[in-house]
C-alpha cells in the first residue's frame, strides 16, 4: 500500500475510523499496526495474508474481534489486547509461529477455538480467572509452550476445555 507515493509498513489507522472492512488491508505489507480507540469493529480477514506484521495494539473499543484475525501473521511476536476485549475467536492468532508470550486481559471470557493453533514459539501464556472456556485446539501445536499461569487452582478449575489440545498443559 502507498498513500502519497510512500509506501506504508508502519500502519496507523486514523482517529475517527469506525470501523475496519472485510479484507481492508489483506496483503499488505505492514511490520506493525496500530488501532485506534474509535474503532468498534473489525471485519472478517481485514489483514489476511499480513505476513511482516511484528506487533499489534488493539484498543478497548474493539469488544470482540473477528474470526481469522489477524490471519497468516507468520512472524508476529506481540499483541496487546485491551483490557474492554470479551473474547479471543476462533482462529484469530492461529499459525503465528513468532509469538512467544501472550498476557490475556482480565476481560476475556472465551478463548475460541483453535485461537492458538499452531503457535510454535508460544513459551507462556497468562490466563485470568475470567475465562471460562477454550474452545478445541486453542493451544494444538504449540509445542513450546512450558509456562501457564493462572491466578488459583479453583479458577483453574472453573474452565471448561473443549477437548484435549483446548487445554494449554497438554
Amino acid at each position: 500500500l502507498y498513500v502519497g507515493g510512500e509506501e506504508v509498513t508502519v500502519l496507523v489507522i486514523p482517529e475517527g475510523t469506525a470501523e475496519i472492512g472485510e479484507y481492508a488491508f489483506a496483503g499488505g505489507q505492514f511490520t506493525s499496526v496500530t488501532i485506534p480507540n474509535s474503532v468498534t469493529n473489525i471485519g472478517d480477514a481485514a489483514f489476511a495474508g499480513c505476513s511482516d506484521v511484528k506487533s499489534v495494539m488493539i484498543p478497548k473499543s474493539v469488544a470482540k474481534l473477528s474470526e481469522t484475525f489477524p490471519d497468516a501473521y507468520t512472524k508476529i511476536q506481540e499483541v496487546v489486547l485491551a483490557d474492554d476485549v470479551v473474547s479471543i475467536g476462533n482462529q484469530m492468532f492461529s499459525g503465528c509461529s513468532g509469538m512467544f508470550s501472550v498476557t490475556i486481559p482480565s476481560s476475556i471470557a472465551t478463548i475460541g477455538e483453535s485461537a492458538f493453533e499452531g503457535c510454535g514459539g508460544l513459551m507462556s501464556i497468562a490466563i485470568p480467572p475470567s475465562v471460562t472456556s477454550i474452545g478445541a485446539d486453542a493451544f494444538s501445536g504449540c509445542e513450546k509452550l512450558k509456562r501457564v499461569d493462572v491466578a488459583s487452582m479453583e479458577d483453574w478449575l472453573n474452565i471448561e476445555f473443549a477437548n484435549a489440545a483446548a487445554n494449554p498443559l497438554n
